[in-house]
């Protein structure tokens, strides 16, 4: 009993700093023992300080101690912001007039609000904007398309609908046009046509 074989490199997400027989310590929640290399990013082995775990995407913290975490902790990125890397990067706040979820990890994840429409992609940095929905449209919220026009993807990145014909969005007893209108029902029948317009995403006459 007793040779160097009996040593084994803390797996991935673990460290020891100290010599002896004690085990190796759990990085905390949401971070792991990350390195990146020429090769692209991995969680690596046999590490021996606290400070190498970093935390996961989609989470923010510094982590301090060599022997013991001393301090920091891994956060949530909270709605609306994302993080694409791993470290101790701050969260990036997504586009004006869009959200995301919590932990998010990918600008990809941001998405337009009800009432705006675009098409918002990327990785660690978000290209694509959220423009009011003109008058005559509403959106309500999730029906996708992409830069080639409609199909599935993120919730939010869709374009605004059409008000029925005959009908815009319009200030109640007036003619005054309005933008970034949210629901079916905001749609009003004009002048010489009568009729009401209910429904959310769709409209029922």
């Amino acid at each position: 009993t007793g040779n160097a074989e009996d040593c084994t490199a803390c797996p991935a997400g673990q460290f020891k700093a100290l010599v002896g027989t004690s085990a190796c310590v759990a990085c905390p929640s949401d971070s792991n023992t990350w390195h990146f290399a020429t090769t692209g990013l991995s969680a690596t082995t046999g590490n021996v300080a606290a400070y190498q775990c970093m935390c996961d995407k989609g989470h923010y913290g510094v982590i301090e101690g060599t022997s013991s975490v001393s301090g920091g902790t891994c956060e949530n990125c909270p709605t609306g912001q994302y993080k694409a890397d791993v470290g101790t990067e701050r969260c990036i706040a997504c586009p004006a007039n869009s959200d995301a979820p919590t932990e998010s990890d990918a600008a990809s994840d941001c998405s337009c609000n009800a009432g705006f429409e675009g098409y918002i992609h990327g990785d660690d940095r978000t290209v694509g904007q959220c423009n009011k929905c003109p008058t005559g449209k509403y959106k309500n919220l999730y029906e996708a398309y992409d830069e080639s026009g409609w199909s599935t993807g993120s919730t939010g990145n869709y374009r605004c609908v059409a008000c029925p014909k005959f009908s815009n969005t319009v200030t109640p007893g007036t003619w005054t046009a309005l933008e970034q209108k949210t629901m079916a029902s905001e749609c009003l029948c004009q002048p010489g046509y009568e009729g009401t317009i209910t429904g959310a995403e769709s409209t029922t006459d």
